[in-house]
């Protein structure tokens, strides 16, 4: 307790983000970069890469069961 109320006392460096929460942040990022892609493309009214709908349907699945497991998390 007194290390808190000394002058002399150093704070550890930054850590890291838990893997997790960067995986998912990265996840959302791609999501919304192909959801965003996908939507330019429907609005100019040309095709939709079929690699862009199954990355879409593959990031959707994630993202619904990252979800759950979330929710389950806060229940626990």
């Amino acid at each position: 307790m007194n290390d808190f109320l000394n002058d002399n006392y150093i704070k550890p460096p930054l850590g890291l983000i838990p893997k997790r929460f960067y995986d998912q942040r990265v996840k959302v990022e791609r999501f919304n970069e192909v959801c965003g892609a996908i939507a330019r493309y429907y609005d100019a009214r040309l095709k939709i890469k079929i690699e862009w709908i199954e990355e879409y349907n593959e990031l959707v699945d994630y993202m619904n069961k990252s979800e759950r497991e979330e929710r389950l998390r806060e229940v626990y």
